[in-house]
């Protein structure tokens, strides 16, 4: 892992960590995660699954992210959530 990715990974995690503890959730997260995509699909791309699987598990913050993101998927996928936002 680089220095970059290191970053990135910090930068998610913060973020959910601050989300969270302000007392937010998931929706939260969704509402600001758009400036934390391109460092997501980076390490996504740029980092084995492995590496990547274990830097979830030493950050939560990205864990969740991850997950927000599943969550976020698996509602346009099954008509829950709208691309238009209705």
């Amino acid at each position: 892992m680089n220095e970059k990715q290191k970053q990135q990974i910090e930068r998610i995690d913060s973020y959910v960590g601050k989300v969270l503890s302000e007392g937010g959730g998931h929706n939260d997260i969704m509402e600001g995660m758009y400036d934390y995509m391109g460092d997501f699909k980076e390490l996504m791309d740029g980092l084995p699954k492995k590496e990547l699987d274990r830097s979830c598990e030493d950050n939560p913050g990205l864990l969740y992210f991850a997950k927000t993101l599943e969550i976020l998927a698996q509602g346009l996928s099954d008509g829950k959530i709208k691309a238009d936002g209705k």
